[in-house]
Order: structure tokens, then C-alpha cells, then sequence
């Protein structure tokens, strides 16, 4: 939820590897003080100046869900929706793909062979959904469903997930989170612009982590992160 109202005060910036925020003074921050055990919620106003620590993660409490049921006709086991919805969410999209000598409107995902691509056909042979490459090669998958692809559609925003992503488990965001991030390793992913990241980000603390994001010297954005949490 996003809570808007006018304010005319000082403005608490706090900077540092895993933290970037901008706070009213008297905002309560979950801290740890230096030499203190717990966390607990203090304003900005006594942190300032002090030496302390920032929880970064928390847990998710969640129950699993056991079957994705938003398309209809198909009920879709959610850990094999997690790991497809991931890799497209990451490497593929829906509409027109224009290739040479390949014209193609629809679902695809890029990508070449790989244990990511070899998970999704084998997800789609499940699902019984068919399937083809352009011109035999893994360039690009195309997946043949007239139904997925509407779905993809209506919810083609590449900087928002739907709403069932947040009802998932801590286990279910963690299978989602790696198969955003395992294909796109080494490489600034097609839909990893600033909001991009930052729904990732949020997707990390979901799952008990935490995530950074980065930028380069053109300002593209591109997500770490910390799977030590």
C-alpha cells in the first residue's frame, strides 16, 4: 500500500550496501542498537548520529498453495507455474516476435539449452502444452497456447507481479526468485529496469532475504542478490 499526505519536516537519509531510504524523522525504524541483542522499533530521530544495525529480512509465514487456478480450464501444480511464470518473467514476454524468417505472436521465452529451458519443456510436456523453436534451434521458444497467452497479456507488466505472488509461501517465493534469477546470471535481464528491480527486491524480502540494486555507468539497473540471509 502506498500512504501519501503532506509533510514539512526533516528528512531522515539513510545510505548504505543493503539500505536506501528516506524518512520522515519520527518515523520508526526496526533496529538494533550497538551492544544491544534484540531489535525494536525507534524513531529516526534516536538513530541519528548513533551507531546501529538495520533488520534487512523477516519471515514469511505463508502456507503453500497447491495449485495456480487463474486461467481458465487449467489447474497448474504452483511450484511448476512458479519456475515457467519465473523464466518468462525474466527472459521471455507475449505479442509479436519478429525474427528473421520467423514471424511469431504470442508466448516465448529466449534462451539456449540450458537446465532453466530443459525444466520448461519439461513443465509443458506436463502440462501437455505444445511447443517449437525457431528453426529447430533453442534461440527462442515458442509456446502454443492460445489460452496462456491471454493471460500473459492481461498481466504483461514486466515492473509489477500479480497479486497472487504475494499470498505465496517463504518456499514458494524462493522457487520463484531463483528461476527469475538463475537464467539471467551474468547478464542485465530483458525486464530489469529500476522498477523492474524493485519488484524484485521486494520478491527477496518475501522470500527471508534481502536484495540490492545496481546501476551502471548508461544507469541501466540490475538486481543482486543476497542469498546468505
Amino acid at each position: 500500500d502506498t500512504y501519501e499526505f503532506d509533510y514539512d519536516g526533516d528528512i531522515y537519509k539513510l545510505r548504505s550496501e543493503h539500505v536506501d531510504l528516506d524518512v520522515t524523522i519520527d518515523h520508526e525504524l526496526y533496529a538494533k542498537r550497538e551492544g544491544k541483542e534484540v531489535y525494536e522499533l525507534i524513531a529516526a530521530s534516536e538513530l541519528k548520529g548513533n551507531k546501529y544495525s538495520l533488520k534487512k529480512n523477516c519471515m514469511n509465514v505463508n502456507p503453500d498453495i497447491a495449485t495456480f487456478d487463474d486461467i481458465e480450464g487449467y489447474s497448474f501444480k504452483m511450484d511448476d507455474w512458479l519456475a515457467f511464470y519465473g523464466v518468462w518473467f525474466a527472459m521471455g514476454g507475449v505479442g509479436e516476435l519478429d525474427i528473421v524468417d520467423w514471424e511469431h505472436d504470442g508466448t516465448y521465452i529466449y534462451g539456449r539449452k540450458g537446465p532453466h529451458i530443459e525444466e520448461i519443456l519439461n513443465i509443458l510436456k506436463k502440462w501437455d502444452i505444445k511447443f517449437s523453436f525457431h528453426n529447430g534451434k533453442t534461440h527462442a521458444l515458442y509456446v502454443e497456447n492460445k489460452d496462456l497467452d491471454d493471460y500473459l497479456i492481461m498481466i504483461d507488466k514486466k515492473d509489477v507481479f500479480p497479486d497472487w505472488v504475494w499470498d505465496l509461501s517463504q518456499r514458494q517465493a524462493l522457487i520463484l526468485l531463483d528461476h527469475i534469477d538463475t537464467p539471467t546470471k551474468g547478464m542485465r535481464s530483458s525486464f530489469c529496469g529500476d522498477n523492474g528491480c524493485h519488484v524484485v527486491q521486494r520478491l527477496a524480502i518475501h522470500c527471508g532475504l534481502s536484495a540490492s540494486i545496481e546501476f551502471d555507468d548508461d544507469l541501466h539497473a540490475s538486481f543482486k542478490i543476497d542469498w546468505k540471509n
